[in-house]
């Protein structure tokens, strides 16, 4: 499926990919969340 070569020139970019994506989801899920309650409340 996944070329080792390629996954090994690749590691450095998906450590940071797979550090970066879920705090960037969390983000952007709560910064939603937040919003959608401070405009359900005034």
């Amino acid at each position: 499926m996944i070329d080792p070569a390629v996954l090994e020139a690749d590691t450095t970019v998906l450590k940071w990919f797979n550090v970066t994506l879920p705090i960037i989801l969390l983000l952007v899920f709560g910064l939603i969340k937040f919003y959608l309650r401070l405009r359900r409340y005034t």
